[in-house]
């Protein structure tokens, strides 16, 4: 004789089920859109504490789901074979149930910002060949382990911006790798190994952390970056070599650091670097050939040591045409020779708000430049000036000192604008 299952039984049984299962209006106090021609699911913004795997009869149809904007707090295993983009941002997810994604292999996009997640299990994203983007950016992770994201082979961009993380570690290994966000974290220092392997790399961004030391071997592999900020840290020195062989680099950012000093032949081999900034840097030298010949754009602003750029800084820079030096309270002399005068291709010169007391005619071609700032510096009113009357410098300068200085050097030769 069969036996029978006591319905009060049954009754628990299928309240279990639905309760793992996340039922629609337990979840979400609104019905979630379907939209059947796209397999597309959105519920933004309509208060959902869950995932409702029950929304629809097929799950394994759905290749979209967008919950971003809501109350979630936990990842569970999902069950989405088809599902190639995830969007549960701006939620206040804790916990990632294991192996949350291991049925989810056509995933190509995540976006798991604006979270509260503090740790990533390394076999979250196992053999998930197909992941071109990982966003986890605002969260409050503190460490990625080790082949976290060893078997993300296709992976292309990683958003880690915005969390605790105190060092680069255990992010080698990805190939594919383009764009790596990690500013606006606590990371201190940069080893040879942070980013090995990541051959593809072409934008790094390390601003906003508290970097004092990288080592000189630090980007070895990633030889196709083009750009690089390290902006907002704690570096006062660059290492020789450390950017050797970076004939790719484009743009360079190492403003707002304590670097003292920029030795020769530092970025010579920048060959593609078209600008580079070094704004509010403690700068009490810069050495000449430290700079590669075909950068385009350089700015020097309220670098507080600053007091004299010397002959030879920037000559054999033959593409240079944009030039700020500009509010470095200090800087009182810029010699004569510190540009290439003959070969200048200098088209805009912005020098004020510097203390330079004069500027000499051999400095560029003054002729030849189509803006130039020079106001807010202290100007000595003399006859060592009295050459930019047969310039073609504007005599129109909003500031009211270089419109005054302009006016004295003109009395010296009995003409006035």
């Amino acid at each position: 004789m069969a036996s029978r299952v006591p319905v009060l039984l049954l009754m628990l049984l299928a309240s279990s089920c639905a309760g793992q299962g996340g039922n629609q209006s337990e979840l979400c106090p609104e019905s979630c859109d379907y939209e059947y021609w796209s397999h597309q699911l959105v519920c933004v913004d309509i208060g959902c504490t869950g995932i409702p795997l029950d929304a629809v009869d097929n799950p394994d149809q759905i290749t979209r789901i967008d919950m971003h904007n809501n109350q979630i707090t936990e990842l569970p295993v999902l069950k989405y074979t088809s599902l190639v983009y995830l969007d549960l941002s701006w939620n206040q997810i804790q916990n990632i149930a294991p192996n949350a994604l291991g049925d989810c292999k056509e995933l190509q996009i995540l976006n798991l910002t604006h979270n509260l997640i503090v740790q990533i299990d390394p076999g979250l994203f196992k053999f998930m060949s197909k992941l071109q983007e990982v966003l986890l950016g605002n969260n409050s992770l503190s460490v990625i382990e080790s082949n976290t994201f060893f078997f993300t082979s296709g992976l292309e961009v990683l958003d880690l911006q915005s969390n605790k993380l105190t060092s680069a570690s255990g992010l080698d290994g990805m190939s594919k790798l383009k764009v790596l966000f990690l500013n606006d974290n606590q990371i201190g220092n940069i080893t040879d190994m942070d980013f090995s392997g990541l051959t593809s790399l072409e934008h790094m961004c390390l601003q906003n952390n508290r970097i004092l030391n990288i080592d000189s071997d630090a980007f070895f592999t990633s030889k196709a970056l083009t750009s690089i900020n390290l902006s907002h840290n704690q570096l006062n020195h660059i290492p020789d070599g450390l950017f050797f062989g970076h004939d790719k680099l484009k743009s360079l950012l190492l403003n707002d650091n304590g670097i003292l000093t920029l030795q020769r032949n530092l970025l010579t081999s920048l060959y593609s670097l078209d600008f580079i900034s070094l704004d509010r840097n403690p700068l009490r030298s810069i050495s000449n050939g430290v700079f590669p010949h075909d950068m385009t754009s350089l700015s020097i602003r309220e670098c507080w040591e600053l007091t004299v750029i010397r002959n030879l800084t920037f000559t054999g820079l033959k593409y240079l045409q944009n030039v700020t030096i500009t509010n470095n309270p200090r800087l009182y002399r810029i010699d004569a020779g510190a540009f290439d005068h003959e070969r200048s291709a200098v088209r805009n010169l912005n020098l004020s708000g510097n203390a330079l007391r004069s500027v000499d005619e051999r400095l560029v071609n003054w002729n030849s430049l189509a803006t130039v700032d020079l106001g807010g510096n202290q100007w000595d009113c003399d006859c060592t000036l009295v050459w930019m009357i047969g310039t073609n410098l504007t005599t129109t300068s909003e500031d009211q000192k270089a419109r005054y200085l302009y006016r004295e050097l003109s009395g010296f030769v009995g003409h006035r604008p």
